[in-house]
């Protein structure tokens, strides 16, 4: 239908190499001389233009066309019609445990481009919309939510990012047990069918490291929406080298 087709075309229109290389290039601008400009305050400010320069490589492209095409299918399936819109936005669902939202590890030394990676992708899908819902409802969606991890040592904590603004601004409090569950119908219910993780390892500050990981990433996995997770290269090895 065209309101289920909404819902879908915020991945399908991206959904090609060459949209990818151009929505998330960023060229260089014009370099203007100050003559009143020290030496120092010239070269920082050069330096701060070149910095601004993003161009991705194809390998970069295609990892995020891989990302793009696993929200769309997600997508179709959520939102395939008016009826399953309505059915995810209204009725709560169980927690998801499926093995096809296995995330996406993107890892690599430092200074690779990793978190360059995500925030490319939420400058591709762009900011939020409001999508219809039959002829009568307006809803607030999301394409894409980002999380930063910091030093929270809370279940809630890690999730706080993927939960409803009331919770977010602290106007409603929800058990931690419950925590999960309600992120993941809210997650349905603003049409977010991607997120992604980053700064990991600020969980490896604890005595338990390991441990803190591997909860964090089972609960933002059981949220049943396709994502990916940034983490350098030691942490990577680290917890690829663990016998679960």
């Amino acid at each position: 239908t065209g309101i289920s087709s909404m819902w879908i075309d915020r991945y399908s229109d991206p959904c090609s190499l060459v949209e990818i290389e151009r929505r998330s290039a960023i060229f260089g601008q014009p370099y203007l001389v100050d003559k009143n400009e020290t030496l120092g305050g010239g070269v920082d400010r050069l330096r701060r233009a070149l910095q601004a320069i993003y161009i991705p490589t194809q390998k970069t492209s295609e990892t995020i066309l891989r990302e793009l095409e696993r929200a769309q299918e997600h997508a179709r399936t959520v939102y395939a019609n008016e009826e399953t819109i309505l059915a995810n936005i209204y009725g709560r669902q169980d927690l998801c445990h499926d093995e096809n939202k296995t995330p996406t590890l993107i890892t690599g030394l430092s200074g690779s481009g990793k978190s360059s990676m995500r925030k490319t992708i939420k400058r591709i899908l762009g900011d939020g919309q409001r999508l219809p819902i039959g002829d009568k409802h307006i809803l607030q969606t999301y394409p894409y939510l980002d999380v930063t991890v910091g030093p929270r040592d809370t279940l809630a904590g890690l999730l706080t990012p993927l939960a409803r603004p009331e919770i977010r601004e602290g106007s409603l409090r929800v058990k931690q047990r419950d925590f999960p569950l309600d992120c993941s119908n809210w997650l349905r219910q603003s049409g977010v069918c991607l997120f992604g993780v980053d700064e990991m390892q600020f969980l490896t500050q604890s005595a338990d490291a390991s441990a803190q990981v591997s909860k964090a990433l089972l609960a933002y996995h059981s949220l049943g929406v396709p994502w990916h997770v940034v983490m350098n290269f030691s942490l990577a090895w680290k917890l690829l080298r663990r016998p679960h």
